[in-house]
C-alpha cells in the first residue's frame, strides 16, 4: 500500500470497521465492537473483558467496562451488565 506507516494502523481498523471483517491478531476491543455490531454479544463481552484486562489507562478502563456492560445487557446477562455499568 502507498500509506505512510503511521498511518497503516488506523486504516486498517477504519477498513475493518466498514467491512466487518478484521485481521488475525486485531485488537480485542475492535473485535467486541465487530461481534456486537453483528449481534454476537456473547462474544463481544469475550473480547471486551480480554481488553479491558489490558487496558492500563483509566479513561480506557471506563469505557471497556461501560461495552461490557452493554454487551453483557444485550446478551441477557443482567446482573453481570450491572455489575461493569456501576464502575
Amino acid at each position: 500500500s502507498d500509506l505512510p506507516d503511521e498511518v497503516k494502523p488506523v486504516a486498517a481498523v477504519a477498513c475493518a470497521v466498514l467491512t466487518g471483517a478484521a485481521w488475525p491478531g486485531a485488537p480485542a476491543e475492535l473485535m467486541g465492537y465487530l461481534a456486537d455490531r453483528v449481534g454476537d454479544h456473547a462474544a463481544a463481552a469475550g473480547h471486551f473483558a480480554d481488553a479491558l484486562g489490558a487496558a492500563p489507562a483509566a479513561e480506557r478502563q471506563a469505557r471497556l467496562s461501560f461495552a461490557l456492560g452493554r454487551a453483557c445487557a444485550a446478551a441477557g446477562q443482567h446482573r453481570e451488565a450491572a455489575g461493569w455499568l456501576v464502575r
